[in-house]
């Protein structure tokens, strides 16, 4: 981000789809569209849900779940493999996946969370 010109934070450098302070805050290089936090791939296997996707290195990952989308609040719940409760997956830099595989899957919306960073030990 250019600390002297408020609106590069809005900006796309690179023209991937991300902005620059979405790059920012996913640790993806704003200009390479290369880097970039997105799915690259959902199977739906049976009676589960694979989701594949780009992670940066030390980065945490989640895989979320509703049932229904629309007016008021919407409700994500954490799932992973054994379904409620969720996985969190550290990224390596290269591309992971996820799955939900509990009794409604694949059906509901499904978003991949990138989790803040924990704090360093000191």
């Amino acid at each position: 981000l250019n600390p002297r010109d408020s609106r590069d934070a809005d900006q796309d450098a690179d023209g991937d789809g991300s902005s620059n302070r979405h790059e920012f805050e996913a640790g993806t290089r704003p200009n390479s569209p290369s880097s970039c936090f997105r799915l690259t791939q959902v199977e739906y296997l049976g009676r589960s849900v694979r989701l594949r996707f780009n992670t940066e290195l030390g980065r945490r990952y989640q895989l979320e779940r509703t049932l229904a989308l629309g007016p008021g609040r919407i409700v994500w719940t954490a799932v992973g493999p054994t379904g409620a409760g969720g996985e969190v997956v550290t990224g390596t830099g290269g591309i992971m996946e996820l799955s939900d595989s509990s009794p409604v899957a694949p059906k509901g919306f499904y978003r991949l969370t990138l989790l803040p960073e924990e704090p360093q030990a000191r």
